[in-house]
């Protein structure tokens, strides 16, 4: 300004989308009231002289406001007032686009020197070429921040050091709430660590799989335990992947998981299902009895029994034993469904339950499972058999009972088959 010796210098920016310009910088001469609050949301219609010739990549140059034409009345009236006599404006260019025009009021010398003025304004064009940059990527890391904030699982971004180190730089809320602490506790914690929620038992594995995961810049999944603040431990699922931030600076990002409620059903299953048929055993039976299986208004039973169980175990060893009760656990589990479900009774002993079906459903799976048998024993070269019985009732039953009048029915077709063996 001291150049010009002007009474006042400012910027304005336009906006396209609204048709209006603002005032967004103003520096006055001492003495010189502001305008700048007066000077917001001018709309392109009252301004259209200056814009036209500033858009024309002109400068504006005006020592006589008088000389303007009766059309540009507005333009006037906005850009003169008592103490206003003369003015020059610079256009602002970023790229192809006329963002916005520099002024300078009452220019007192060198006012034929425009052009140092415009050099100033391709000067200051470009420091709000910057500050609009700086603030787009500020608002970007905003909504990144808030994008990873709202993720439905936890996030850790963490920084690659040179010497191999590991630094957090951004957790969001999630992870802190799986870890039991607030964000500042969070950071505190992990620190310049990133291992330092990691349970010791798996800090070695975590470290040799994320060092040979960095050397090839690729992904991985592991399974890890992190420190809650009431000092156990989350098992958690990690999706890790590397990535950089264009300036060979590497950041190690990952994504949690807890597998608590995973992991526990998994137990669940584990503890209802036999070990070797993976069929269920007498432990989800007892928990349907006191839950789905009151809800039944029908209910068919059917209990197997494996034929010469003991003797083939006697002959042959456990081992062909076991391939005889895996054998008729497959060929119960090919009739099972939503709502026929098979269960490892005992021993030799299985039980099918066939939940709200007719009476006459039974016999069909019956033909189906023993058929299915004769296929498994034919293809693995093995005989089998096994003795069934079924029963049927509707409610209000009572399962125990319906498991008894099968098992007799059961015992009633072995010595049957007996007989007939004998006869034969």
């Amino acid at each position: 300004m001291e150049y010009f010796n002007g009474d006042r210098v400012y910027i304005f920016e336009l906006d396209d989308e609204k048709q209006i310009a603002k005032n967004t910088y103003e520096l006055c001469a001492e003495g010189v009231a502001s305008r700048k609050d007066s000077w917001q949301c001018v709309p392109y219609a009252h301004q259209e002289y200056s814009l036209q010739l500033l858009r024309r990549k002109e400068n504006v140059c005006i020592e006589n406001f008088d000389l303007l034409h009766v059309d540009h009345a507005a333009e006037k009236k906005i850009l003169m007032n008592p103490s206003v006599h003369s003015l020059l404006l610079v256009p602002l260019w970023i790229a192809d686009s006329l963002s916005g025009f520099m002024g300078v009021d009452n220019p007192g010398r060198n006012a034929t020197h425009v052009d140092h003025l415009a050099a100033l304004g391709d000067y200051m064009a470009m420091i709000i070429l910057r500050r609009n940059n700086e603030a787009r990527i500020l608002r970007d890391n905003m909504v990144l921040h808030d994008l990873m904030n709202d993720m439905p699982g936890g996030f850790m971004q963490m920084k690659i050091c040179a010497d191999g180190r590991i630094v957090p730089e951004f957790i969001n809320q999630e992870f802190c709430r799986m870890s039991g602490m607030d964000h500042d506790e969070c950071m505190t914690f992990y620190g310049s660590n990133a291992y330092a929620g990691v349970h010791p038992e798996d800090r070695s594995r975590l470290g040799n799989e994320l060092r040979e995961m960095i050397a090839k810049r690729d992904t991985r999944t592991l399974k890890v335990r992190h420190f809650r603040s009431d000092g156990t431990y989350i098992p958690m699922q990690v999706f890790y992947r590397v990535t950089d931030d264009g300036e060979d600076i590497l950041y190690l990002n990952g994504y949690y998981t807890d597998l608590t409620e995973q992991l526990a059903l998994e137990e669940r299953e584990l503890a209802e299902h036999d070990e070797l048929t993976n069929l269920f055993n007498r432990t989800k039976l007892a928990r349907m009895k006191n839950k789905e299986y009151q809800k039944l208004t029908a209910c068919g039973i059917l209990f197997f029994d494996v034929n010469h169980l003991k003797q083939v175990n006697d002959a042959q060893g456990h081992d062909m034993g076991d391939t005889l009760l895996k054998l008729v656990a497959d060929g119960i589990r090919s009739i099972t469904s939503e709502r026929i479900h098979g269960y490892r009774y005992g021993g030799d002993e299985f039980l099918v339950v066939v939940c709200d079906g007719d009476e006459i459903e039974l016999a069909a799976l019956i033909e189906a499972c023993n058929k299915q048998m004769e296929i498994l024993a034919k293809q693995r070269n093995i005989a089998v058999t096994a003795a069934v019985g079924s029963a049927w009732g509707q409610a209000p039953l009572t399962l125990n009972a319906l498991i008894r009048q099968a098992d007799q029915a059961m015992y009633a077709d072995k010595k049957q088959r007996k007989r007939y063996s004998d006869l034969v």
